[in-house]
């Protein structure tokens, strides 16, 4: 077999020194961080540690919603006999609220927000007898993170990421 300086290491980068070590720092610590975004946050993870967000379901809880506030005009009639603790639905019922709570997160320092999708698989939805809902969840839980993020770094000069569940 033909010699060659350079060598394949385990995570595919081509490292013409051979040492794992260099191969390590140049791969994104993370899957799924090769894009603009994950290049951005490797860098910033190099330099300082960042913040994220705190728990979604305990600010959720401090505004004492009801049934009624979790169906929302559009799930008034849905089937499910209770619907109140489906985090995820918030997005669509009262998406002004998870709106408001990214904000208060990033306001107060937090670099990354993470999603409202905690329960956004077909699996955890099957209790609420919303499966058919999940990509819509996760779809619209991702615009209202971005948004947040959107409008507090105009606001603050500050770049903000919002994530899905890491």
């Amino acid at each position: 077999m033909p010699s060659s300086d350079v060598s394949f290491q385990p995570n595919g980068i081509k490292d013409g020194h051979g040492d794992p070590m260099v191969a390590a720092t140049h791969r994104a610590p993370f899957r799924g961080m090769e894009s603009a975004q994950g290049a951005y946050m490797h860098q910033e993870l190099r330099k300082r540690i960042m913040v994220i967000d705190g728990a979604m379901g305990t600010m959720i809880q401090r505004h004492n919603l009801t049934e009624a506030d979790y169906r929302g005009t559009e799930f008034r009639n849905h089937p499910a006999k209770n619907l109140k603790g489906n985090n995820d639905l918030l997005s669509l019922t009262q998406p002004e609220i998870i709106y408001s709570i990214h904000r208060q997160y990033l306001l107060a320092g937090a670099d990354i927000i993470e999603t409202n999708t905690f329960s956004g698989t077909t699996i955890a939805q099957a209790d609420y007898q919303m499966e058919d809902l999940v990509y819509r969840l996760n779809f619209e839980s991702a615009k209202l993170a971005k948004r947040a993020a959107d409008d507090v770094e105009k606001e603050t000069g500050v770049r903000r990421n919002p994530n899905s569940g890491m």
